[in-house]
């Protein structure tokens, strides 16, 4: 819902830190909820606020998780 919303300056910030905690390994076998991290991606690729464009570059070098990695090159290329 917050992509369909005027960006507000902490919105970015709030997307990728759901992202973040999305992927997070609490258990060593698989991040928490990766199809909430993909949602936080592409809500961040609809924005199309200039500061939600780098941010999907910036976590494209951290993110390992492949579904997630695939998403990130989809929103990548949408911008």
């Amino acid at each position: 819902m917050l992509s369909l919303l005027p960006p507000l300056p902490d919105t970015v910030p709030a997307l990728v830190g759901l992202v973040e905690t999305s992927l997070d390994h609490r258990s060593k076998d698989a991040p928490r909820s990766p199809q909430v991290a993909e949602a936080g991606i592409v809500a961040l690729a609809l924005l199309g606020d200039r500061a939600a464009r780098t941010e999907p570059e910036t976590l494209s070098r951290r993110v390992t998780h492949k579904g997630t990695s695939r998403r990130m090159d989809k929103a990548l290329a949408m911008l």
